[in-house]
């Protein structure tokens, strides 16, 4: 395979040829070339809302811990094929590169073109097991068990040689469209509505402009405050977060791609909800309550009511604090947690499975050993 090094000046694209070539660059770098980003993003093997270059470039600047993520780019040509940006993690034999994602996102799947995702992904390992970096495993968590790029990646270790942990994720909690489920979802959101019924008569305000959206994220943000923990900080007392926040909800209502919906009961909003818009799906990505007014009864049936609201749609409950798979027609989106070696051979299989298989037990989850 021909893997080579392109500029990493700032809007410089590399000269035309079609080989594959791949660097670890920034997301600095990278300013110039929107179009063959945004050209990437229509052409992704799993796409999102938020694959376009605004809102990535947005959150590497924005974000704390964005400002300095190395950044993996691929190229065929002038086209880019994919963007990866992944976070550095040391452990005793050898480093490991992470899937970097900005945490007021939902867990989004690497940028990688559908055409050629495995021989992109080849390419990608090599790239970061080789140079002074040497990354000698790539960790991916929360992939889609049942995509493309899940399916690229095992079929790559195993085609090359590579050592592969492969262990269930922990899952998205969602609400498919289920016509025998209504009759329940309606019965369970009537019971909500009256328990929350002496806060004032229940309405909702879908936002769907950017003033609109601009509005509800404003009114999300005082709600989350009320609610911050030190395990969930408030976002509005982060000036990056809020600022990407905003940012990025904005270019999304502009795309129509998002929604800021608002529940009021009375003259009081007592939840509200950020929701993003793919191809049959609904994304559920921030859910702020008012604790002393309705709290997790108030979010359950902001939940219920979108997903009504949603027809055919699979809604999927990214952020929610009541446990979803009590509700009625709940399921859950399978998901698996991936470490690939970068290098063919680069452990034995026992090896690399104990490295590997120490981390996860750390995490709460067993092991899966060997090669794919």
């Amino acid at each position: 395979m021909d893997i080579g090094l392109v500029s990493t000046r700032p809007g410089i694209a590399p000269a035309p040829s079609r080989a594959l070539a791949v660097e670890i660059t920034t997301g600095a770098a990278l300013r110039g070339q929107e179009a063959a980003w945004r050209s990437l993003a229509a052409r992704a093997a799993e796409p999102t809302p938020f694959d376009d270059p605004e809102t990535m470039l947005g959150a590497l600047q924005h974000l704390a811990n964005g400002r300095d993520v190395p950044v993996v780019v691929a190229r065929r040509g002038l086209e880019l094929q994919a963007v990866i940006p992944v976070l550095p993690a040391r452990h005793a034999l050898g480093g490991e590169a992470r899937l970097w994602r900005p945490d007021l996102l939902p867990p989004l799947p690497p940028l990688v073109t559908r055409e050629r995702t495995a021989e992109v992904i080849e390419a990608v390992l090599d790239t970061l097991g080789a140079g002074g970096r040497r990354f000698a495993r790539l960790s991916l968590a929360g992939l889609d068990a049942d995509g493309p790029l899940a399916a690229a990646l095992v079929a790559t270790a195993s085609g090359t040689g590579r050592g592969l942990v492969r262990e269930e994720g922990r899952g998205i909690p969602v609400l498919p469209h289920d016509a025998a489920a209504l009759p329940a979802r309606d019965a369970r959101r009537a019971t909500l509505e009256e328990r929350l019924g002496p806060l004032g008569p229940l309405r909702v305000e879908r936002g769907r402009t950017p003033r609109q959206v601009r509005d509800g994220i404003e009114i999300l943000l005082t709600l989350d405050a009320g609610t911050a923990s030190r395990r969930r900080p408030a976002l509005i007392a982060d000036p990056g977060r809020s600022a990407f926040l905003r940012t990025a909800t904005r270019r999304l209502a502009a795309a129509k791609a998002c929604r800021a919906d608002i529940l009021w009961a009375g003259d009081r909003p007592i939840a509200a909800a950020l929701v993003a818009l793919r191809p049959g799906t609904a994304w559920l990505c921030r859910l702020a309550v008012d604790p002393a007014a309705g709290g997790d009864d108030a979010a359950e049936w902001l939940a219920l009511d979108i997903a009504r609201g949603f027809g055919r749609l699979r809604l999927d409950l990214l952020d929610m604090r009541p446990d979803a798979q009590t509700m009625p027609g709940a399921a859950r989106r399978p998901t698996l947690d991936l470490v690939v070696e970068t290098r063919p051979g680069g452990l034995a299989p026992t090896g690399f499975g104990a490295l590997v298989g120490r981390r996860l037990r750390g995490m709460g989850r067993g092991q899966s050993l060997g090669r794919a």
